[in-house]
């Protein structure tokens, strides 16, 4: 309350009209989104040729641990894609390992890779979100940056892609066993790459769901008080940025005859029941849902990040 009485009365004209102006932007998107969406161009053959081929390798910083190599790397395709990601390698490791694409929370990103603590011999590469808009500090920052998003979120599948072709093509690491493993936001989009490239042995989602217009309208619940309005404003922004076609649903089914892990928490409130059911419906054998953790999965849940691990390297060496 002590925030809001210290703006002064052009800052709340100019939250106010930027409340106007986003409504009005979500709410048309809203209503015109059944009348439009099957026009609207699907991105994903754009999403191999966005890839391109890898022309630089940047490796911007390297340090070590007593049992781990960390190394942070940029790699530029010759689209101008530009992907940043950590390698966690071990630093006595066997001379192929298997390797683990960590897709984590978007303010995470490819420092996700330094929150292992045992990786027990496997490499884990963590990737940063391909978003090049700039923080939003107030509403009218968010209506001017949906286009930043939206490009973001087209860019993180062949980013996924760019980064498996550099990792890949490592020594040390064992083409035969390469993992996907999407968590939290990254859940949403891991279906994606994981169904496009058959390198991924098994793709992981790890506490997300489905449905990203119903999740939406979940988080916005507390603030946006009046179900018809938040409904549409929501259904709006998931127009706006290609979330109908970016939905894990249109891509889950497609990794099959490859196995898919679904992780959840027990007491997960991130998401409501109806986008968890629609995942489930879309996936296709051979699948495992696994119950583990009782909360949604954080930077500082040490503990259930390291059971994770453990899980995915107890599934890795049974094969």
């Amino acid at each position: 309350m002590l925030l809001h009485s210290h703006r002064t009365p052009l800052q709340r004209v100019i939250r106010f009209f930027g409340w106007i102006g986003l409504i009005a932007v979500l709410l048309l998107s809203g209503a015109a989104a059944y009348l439009f969406i099957p026009v609207i161009s699907d991105p994903s053959p754009q999403f191999l040729p966005r890839k391109g081929k890898l022309q630089e390798i940047h490796i911007t910083r390297e340090w070590n641990t007593p049992v781990a190599v960390f190394s942070e790397i940029t790699l530029v395709s010759n689209t101008g894609l530009r992907v940043q990601l950590t390698v966690n390698r071990p630093r006595h490791g066997a001379a192929r390992m298997p390797l683990v694409i960590l897709m984590g929370g978007y303010i995470t990103g490819r420092h996700a890779a330094e929150l292992i603590r045992d990786t027990h011999g496997i490499i884990i590469a963590a990737i940063s979100y391909p978003y090049r808009g700039g923080e939003a500090q107030t509403d009218i920052d968010f209506l001017g940056s949906i286009d930043d998003i939206r490009q973001a979120l087209l860019d993180t599948p062949p980013a996924v892609l760019l980064a498996l072709d550099y990792l890949a093509a490592q020594d040390d690491v064992d083409p035969a066993h390469i993992e996907l493993a999407g968590v939290s936001f990254g859940a949403f989009l891991a279906s994606i790459p994981g169904a496009l490239d058959k390198r991924f042995e098994r793709v992981w989602l790890i506490h997300g769901s489905g449905d990203p217009a119903v999740v939406f309208d979940h988080m916005t619940a507390g603030k946006i008080k009046f179900g018809p309005l938040r409904w549409l404003m929501t259904r709006g922004f998931a127009v706006l940025i290609q979330a109908p076609y970016l939905r894990p649903e249109r891509w889950v089914g497609r990794i099959s005859p490859r196995q898919v892990m679904v992780v959840r928490a027990r007491n997960d409130t991130s998401y409501p029941e109806a986008s968890l059911a629609s995942l489930d419906r879309a996936l296709r054998q051979p699948y495992e849902i696994v119950w583990l953790g009782e909360e949604h999965i954080g930077a500082r849940s040490h503990e259930l990040i390291q059971q994770i691990a453990d899980l995915i390297y107890d599934h890795i060496t049974q094969n």
